[in-house]
Formats: C-alpha cells, sequence, structure tokens
C-alpha cells in the first residue's frame, strides 16, 4: 500500500512538470507545424521548411522523453 501511494505521489508530480514545461502545447504545436508541412508549397522554400521540420523532431523529440518517463 505504501509503494502504492508514492507511485501515486510520483504521477502527480509528473503531470505537474508535463504542466509547467508545457507539453500540451509542444503537442499542439507539433500538429500546427505538421499542417504546414502538409501544405502543397512547402518545400518551394527548402531551407524554411527544413528548419520547420528540425523544430518538429525537436518538438517530438521532448514530448516522447516526458512521455517515456510517465509510462514507466
Amino acid at each position: 500500500e505504501e509503494l502504492r501511494n508514492r507511485l501515486t505521489e510520483l504521477e502527480a508530480k509528473l503531470e505537474h512538470i508535463r504542466g509547467v514545461f508545457d507539453l500540451a502545447g509542444k503537442e499542439s504545436a507539433i500538429a500546427e507545424l505538421e499542417k504546414q508541412a502538409a501544405e502543397p508549397d512547402f518545400w518551394q522554400d527548402s531551407e524554411a521548411a527544413q528548419t520547420v521540420m528540425r523544430r518538429i523532431a525537436n518538438l517530438r523529440e521532448e514530448v516522447d522523453l516526458w512521455s517515456t518517463l510517465r509510462d514507466r
């Protein structure tokens, strides 16, 4: 029972951290950037397109890290 209570406390702390790092905002940004990337003329400016793709990758990495920690 004590272990279960401790786990519940840790899950609550992780959710707090999730909010502090605005993971919901990051997930929303990923969706918006992916929408831009789906536009037919997205690659017309390859430098800007690469910047967007790097941003998506970086955001995904952050979100995936916290998701992995949460799922442990």
